[in-house]
């Protein structure tokens, strides 16, 4: 607003631009160059800004926080161009020579960028560790404006008689800072869903599941950690309550390439969590969303690890978080339900295998008192491909506890025993028929 005349559109039409934070590594040595991008885009209908907006944004901050979420640092970035606004131009108002800020339209489509070759030249970073950073742009225009009678009145640019002000924040980017002689390892993620048929001796197809963003967790952070000493440990029951934590890094398996559903990150050494949530549907409007995860123990510098996402599509269409054994000699991969969520009295309890070579595997499952499976072993011969077994157990009145399960191998002539289990989930319905908490018995039991 210039001399009491209104510009732009009113506050229902107003859609602000769009800030894009880019950092070009997930991990970075001493001394290394940090290098920034942050995009503004508009998106929607054209807007009101100060002028001299469109060409440099003048408040720009870039917020960093440490691994707890903790502001460490917030500063107001500038460079050798700058970015202040002009100098107001003057109007007259009431027979006075009055200071005003113009103002000007960014219309729709309108797009600017700024690449920051160097954080580390505007903002000083002394904990080598992990770190969280969001761009901030605070948009507001002031506006002097006449009174009849009366002085000249200064405020924020009103947008349908309303005052604006808006801060516009980008997604936050995540990034480790090592310390001298630190040195970095590689944790290689590739996620999959496998979908079983039914029987006792299903078929069972794999494929890639792209565009799943996961969350890295350090578990020596303070938010993680006391979940390693809750009932649950770092196990499926707790991945909801890690995943509220600041992650250190975060990525999207191949964006480009999403048949691939792989990712890559480079960590300092350490103990670490990977979480994601996965939308069978990919609608945030159903309640059928799940946490899939792995862990990731001590990572060294120059080491590669290969770590599995997993999902199981069952037979009846349920869909849950898997987990995984990898045998090797050849290779024998064993992927097993990290939980079966019941809804009434019978469950399917698929068992998958993907081998490299020749290999027999007899799956046992004994399940808890008053649940009883219609097979008590189920033997599958794999030899370089994916096989499964299927039990079907039913709920005739007892214990909600976890299935114990024993699958024993046989490659080469020699033979070893895996033991496992698989845990219990209750649906909302049947967990208030049944009385008991979302784990079943196994709540009361671990208390």
């Amino acid at each position: 607003m210039i001399g009491g005349t209104f510009i732009g559109e009113t506050a229902a039409q107003v859609n602000l631009p769009k800030v894009t934070l880019f950092i070009d590594k997930t991990t970075y040595n001493t001394g290394e160059p940090i290098t920034a991008v942050i995009t503004l885009k508009n998106f929607g209908g054209d807007i009101i800004t100060s002028r001299g907006f469109k060409s440099m944004p003048f408040h720009l901050f870039l917020n960093f926080y440490d691994a707890d979420n903790q502001l460490i640092t917030s500063h107001l970035l500038k460079d050798s161009v700058g970015f202040d606004p002009p100098p107001p131009p003057q109007f007259i108002c009431n027979g006075q020579i009055v200071p005003g800020e113009p103002v000007e339209i960014a219309e729709s489509g309108w797009l600017w960028s700024v690449t920051i070759p160097n954080v580390h030249n505007y903002y000083t970073l002394t904990k080598y560790s992990q770190y969280s950073v969001r761009a901030k742009i605070p948009m507001r225009t002031y506006s002097t404006y006449c009174t009849d009678p009366g002085p000249p009145q200064t405020d924020f640019a009103p947008i349908d008689s309303q005052i604006w002000q808006g801060a516009l924040e980008s997604n936050i980017v995540n990034f480790t800072l090592l310390s001298p002689t630190t040195g970095s390892g590689t944790i290689n993620v590739k996620a999959e869903k496998h979908t079983v048929g039914g029987g006792n001796s299903p078929g069972s197809t794999k494929e890639s599941i792209g565009g799943l963003w996961i969350r890295v967790f350090d578990k020596a952070s303070p938010c993680v950690a006391r979940f390693g000493d809750s009932q649950h440990g770092f196990s499926w029951q707790n991945y909801g309550n890690i995943w509220t934590c600041a992650s250190i890094t975060s990525g999207e398996t191949n964006i480009d390439d999403p048949g691939k559903g792989t990712i890559s990150f480079q960590l300092p050494p350490g103990d670490y969590m990977l979480i994601a949530l996965y939308d069978p549907d990919n609608n945030s409007q159903t309640d059928d969303s799940f946490y899939i995860g792995v862990s990731a123990e001590g990572l060294d510098p120059g080491e590669t690890m290969n770590k599995y996402l997993q999902v199981i599509v069952k037979a009846d269409g349920k869909k849950g978080p898997a987990k995984y054994t990898v045998k090797t000699g050849s290779e024998l991969l064993i992927i097993e339900p990290e939980y079966i969520e019941w809804d009434g009295t019978q469950a399917f309890y698929p068992f998958v295998f993907e081998s490299i070579g020749d290999w027999t595997v007899t799956t046992s499952v004994a399940p808890p008192e008053g649940f009883v499976a219609d097979h008590n072993s189920l033997t599958a011969e794999v030899d370089t491909e994916i096989k499964a077994v299927q039990f079907v157990i039913t709920d005739v009145g007892s214990k909600w506890e976890d299935t114990k399960v024993e699958h024993r191998i046989k490659h080469k002539g020699k033979t070893e025993t895996i033991r496992s289990s698989v845990g219990i989930k209750l649906s909302k319905k049947l967990a208030r028929q049944k009385g008991l908490g979302a784990f079943g018995d196994e709540d009361n039991r671990k208390k």
